[in-house]
């Protein structure tokens, strides 16, 4: 193999911190999709709790 030139290893270089830096900005878009994921779940728990408690004082005041 033969030596690298100081030219062709900043480039590797560079190439190497460009494809991080990219993999990185996907986990960061993927962790807050799940975090945004986790906030919806939650909201929707917590309305299906309400509205359980709507209905179970619904039936209490219906007797």
């Amino acid at each position: 193999m033969l030596p690298m030139l100081g030219h062709d290893r900043i480039c590797l270089k560079l190439r190497n911190v460009y494809y991080f830096g990219f993999l990185t900005s996907i986990l960061e878009v993927c962790s807050g999709l799940l975090f945004k994921i986790q906030i919806e779940d939650n909201l929707i728990t917590a309305e299906k709790r309400q509205a359980k408690r709507a209905i179970a004082l619904a039936v209490i005041l219906a007797d």
